[in-house]
C-alpha cells in the first residue's frame, strides 16, 4: 500500500515536470496557470510550463447517468416509484470547471427534485404520460444547469410504476 503511494507521487512529479500534455479526441483541456483559468485547449498535443500550468482534461462528449429510484406520491395520493436516465454534455468547460464541484451529483439531484415537483403536483393519470413528463423535466433541468456549462440533451423517465410502500418496525404515518 505504501509502495503504491510512492509510485503515484513519482508519476505525478514526472507528469508535472513534462513540458507537454495530450488532450484526447473526446476531451478539452482547461489550463490553469497558478490556479486561475488561463485557456481552453482542443484535442491534441500541447505545451505547458512545468510546475506552473495545471491541466484538467474534461470529457465533453455526450454522457449518461441514471438517477436512483425515487418513491413518490402523486397529487391524488397514489404511491409511485420512478427512475430516469439523463443524457448530457459539457457546453462550456470554464463554467463546468469553476462553477460546480460534483456535476453528476448535482444533475441527478436537480432532476430528482423536478421529478418530485411534477409528480407531487399532478394526478396519477397525468403523470403516466412519461414522454410528456420527461420533456417538462428536461426543459426545467436544462434551464437550471446551463449556468454551470452543462447541456441537457434529454431526460427520460424510464420507470414509472404504481407501488405500495411497506413500513417496517411498526412505523406510523404522521
Amino acid at each position: 500500500m505504501g509502495l503504491e503511494k510512492i509510485i503515484d507521487f513519482i508519476l505525478q512529479f514526472l507528469n508535472d515536470f513534462l513540458p507537454f500534455y495530450v488532450c484526447k479526441a473526446w476531451q478539452k483541456g482547461v489550463v490553469l496557470r497558478f490556479g486561475k483559468v488561463h485557456r481552453i485547449q482542443d484535442p491534441g498535443i500541447h505545451f505547458k510550463i512545468p510546475f506552473v500550468d495545471d491541466i484538467i482534461n474534461q470529457i465533453v462528449v455526450t454522457t449518461t447517468i441514471e438517477t436512483p429510484v425515487q418513491s413518490l406520491v402523486t397529487k391524488d395520493g397514489q404511491e409511485v416509484t420512478t427512475k430516469s436516465v439523463i443524457k448530457y454534455s459539457i457546453s462550456d468547460c470554464i463554467l463546468y470547471t469553476t462553477e460546480i464541484y460534483d456535476a453528476t451529483d448535482a444533475i441527478s439531484d436537480f432532476t430528482q427534485g423536478h421529478i418530485m415537483d411534477q409528480v407531487n403536483n399532478h394526478d396519477y393519470a397525468e403523470c403516466r404520460d412519461t414522454g410528456a413528463l420527461s420533456n417538462v423535466i428536461s426543459k426545467k433541468v436544462r434551464a437550471e444547469v446551463r449556468k454551470y456549462g452543462i447541456h441537457i440533451e434529454q431526460i427520460t423517465v424510464t420507470n414509472f410504476i404504481k407501488t405500495h410502500n411497506f413500513r417496517l418496525f411498526n412505523d406510523t404515518e404522521t
